[in-house]
């Protein structure tokens, strides 16, 4: 049955293939990629199938960590966070 936004639910063999295809991808990240990444998906999941108690502690903790990245952002152009995505990657221009 299509949701609300209607589409379907992904199937359990596309869910499948989507975890297999992330493990992938933690697989080649430099390992604090990986670790960001691993931490991006805990966050989401707790807000999307936490408890209300889980979601207002983990609210309380994400405030100044994306005030921090908004800065972050403002502070460098899209061309200077490629250069920088590239050098944590090893790869040249």
């Amino acid at each position: 049955m299509p949701t609300p936004g209607g589409m379907s639910p992904p199937s359990r063999e596309m869910r499948q293939q989507m975890e297999q295809d992330y493990q992938d991808l933690l697989g080649i990240l430099p390992k604090a990629e990986a670790a960001r990444l691993e931490t991006e998906r805990k966050l989401q999941n707790t807000m999307e199938n936490g408890l209300l108690e889980q979601k207002q502690e983990l609210g309380s903790q994400l405030g100044p960590m994306f005030q921090d990245r908004r800065q972050q952002l403002l502070q460098t152009s899209p061309a200077e966070r490629v250069d920088q995505d590239r050098e944590k990657l090893g790869v040249g221009p």
